[in-house]
């Protein structure tokens, strides 16, 4: 990580970043203001109208005088590697006890949830995983697939509670449209609690009104209520 330090209305703003990302860390100060990010606690977006999100860490905004008015945490997203198996399992195990509210599953007599089809996005060639950070902490995953298929889908994704409420999950959600454009669908559970808005808000800022809702059955549960599932092309 680098540190950059730029002035903006006598107070200084001090931008740690990914030293690989200088190209977009220069978007960003050049369009960085005090009163912009820091002060109404809005997501900023580069020149090029997105946010950077795993570029810029954090940005921290102080007086003249050294005292420190407000520090940005930002989220980071890199890559799923062989070594961040173990961290993304724990994670896992967080999901799955978020998730047994809608699903009604309860843990094995070890006290452990099952992995599910974890394991299978590690092996898939049409799929790709992300470690999501916040304030140098692992905060959650994202798994895309669909990679070599006509649309991609959202699979399973996740940011924990301490993370939530703070555009955390809004703009890793935005970087992964970014990164792989294209057809899209994500689905999710009506009575998974806030994820129906999540994700309309994601759509609705990915591409305005050009975004579709389906409703479509559970394959082999005809018992449970069907699926929600919002398709765009970004």
């Amino acid at each position: 990580m680098s540190r950059r330090e730029i002035v903006r209305s006598g107070k200084v703003v001090s931008v740690t970043a990914s030293e690989e990302a200088e190209p977009r860390v220069e978007a960003f100060c050049a369009t960085l203001g005090a009163g912009g990010l820091l002060a109404r606690g809005k997501a900023h977006r580069d020149s090029t109208g997105q946010t950077p999100v795993g570029t810029i860490a954090s940005v921290r905004l102080t007086s003249s005088d050294g005292t420190i008015l407000r520090v940005e945490e930002r989220p980071q997203l890199r890559a799923i590697t062989a070594a961040d198996r173990p961290v993304i399992e724990r994670l896992w195990q967080l999901y799955s006890h978020d998730m047994s509210e809608v699903r009604g599953t309860l843990p094995n007599p070890e006290g452990m949830f099952k992995a599910g089809r974890l394991p299978t996005y590690f092996d898939d060639p049409d799929a790709c995983g992300y470690l999501i950070s916040y304030g140098d902490a692992p905060a959650g995953f994202a798994f895309v697939t669909g990679l070599t298929g006509g649309r991609k889908a959202m699979g399973d994704f996740f940011v924990v509670r301490a993370a939530r409420r703070k555009r955390v999950g809004h703009e890793v959600a935005r970087e992964l449209l970014g990164r792989h454009p294209g057809s899209w669908e994500i689905g999710f559970q009506a009575e998974n609690e806030g994820a129906p808005e999540f994700w309309r808000r994601v759509a609705m800022d990915a591409v305005g009104d050009g975004w579709r809702e389906e409703l479509r059955p559970v394959p082999g549960k005809p018992h449970i209520p069907h699926d929600h599932f919002i398709v765009f092309d970004v």
